[in-house]
């Protein structure tokens, strides 16, 4: 059920339920925080289409990204300047820009997995190029925001005219059902990362069942010693119970000699 007092637009709502639950970079609001290689990976996109030598930078960017996966699973990160945190704040104004910061979220939320790089599940997980993924979607909500920006509202008499303001509807919808594209595309990767989340469950269950299914050799060898200590200490105990035992009929017999002797008449 709709909440009533939900004033979110339709579009808005599904941009933030595609980061619902998900742990929100410090980066996004701070301006001395850490940030990955896909926030600039997104600011680069923002700012340009990607040229030559753009696309040069990115084909680093991912071969420095497998590195990385290897030695610390971590992209890249350093903190972000005062500039670059400012354009960051910029781009979220918009709704296409909320989308491209987005995507870097999950993209972050999907790199501290074990299971995207968990050697255990590497068969079954069908790997994406993040960086690339993430370039895209910026490009993409780039060209939305221009195309938007240059969308101008007629005007004076031109608001009167009937074909100017058909047209102009056409293209609104045309820029609303594109921006539902983008958000779609957005959405495919938040399912992307659930797909990855339950296998990273299996993954800690499996994980788990082998490290405690069976005792470990140390385990087993503190069992034997408790099992021969026990059996020593029952031993001892039924060994005590016996010399008990005889003590026991002895000290009687002593007493019953005593008693026969008391009773016995002197001569």
């Amino acid at each position: 059920m709709k909440n009533p007092f939900d004033r979110r637009s339709k579009d808005q709502r599904a941009i933030d339920d595609a980061v619902v639950g998900l742990a929100q970079p410090s980066w996004s609001e701070s301006t001395t925080s850490e940030a990955t290689q896909y926030v600039r990976l997104a600011l680069d996109a923002w700012r340009q289409i990607v040229g030559n030598a753009d696309a040069q930078r990115l084909s680093e960017a991912k071969r420095l990204d497998r590195v990385r996966s290897v030695v610390d699973r971590r992209p890249g990160s350093r903190k972000l300047d005062p500039a670059e945190s400012a354009r960051i704040k910029a781009i979220r104004a918009s709704a296409s820009g909320r989308i491209a910061v987005a995507a870097v979220v999950i993209a972050t939320a999907i790199e501290e997995l074990d299971v995207w790089t968990a050697h255990e599940v590497s068969h079954r997980v069908v790997r994406i190029d993040l960086s690339e993924e993430i370039a895209a979607i910026a490009r993409s909500a780039y060209l939305l925001e221009k195309a938007v920006e240059r969308l101008d509202a007629p005007v004076g008499h031109l608001a009167k005219d009937d074909d100017v303001m058909r047209i102009y509807r056409e293209r609104q919808a045309a820029l609303a059902d594109r921006q539902q594209v983008l958000i779609g595309r957005l959405s495919a990767l938040r399912n992307y990362y659930d797909g990855l989340a339950a296998m990273q469950r299996e993954l800690e269950r499996m994980r788990w069942i082998q490290k405690h299914s069976e005792p470990d050799a140390e385990e087993m060898l503190a069992r034997e010693g408790d099992e021969l200590g026990s059996m020593t200490l029952t031993a001892a105990r039924d060994m005590f119970d016996e010399a008990t035992g005889r003590l026991s009929v002895q000290m009687q017999e002593a007493v019953e000699r005593l008693r026969g002797e008391a009773s016995s008449p002197r001569e």
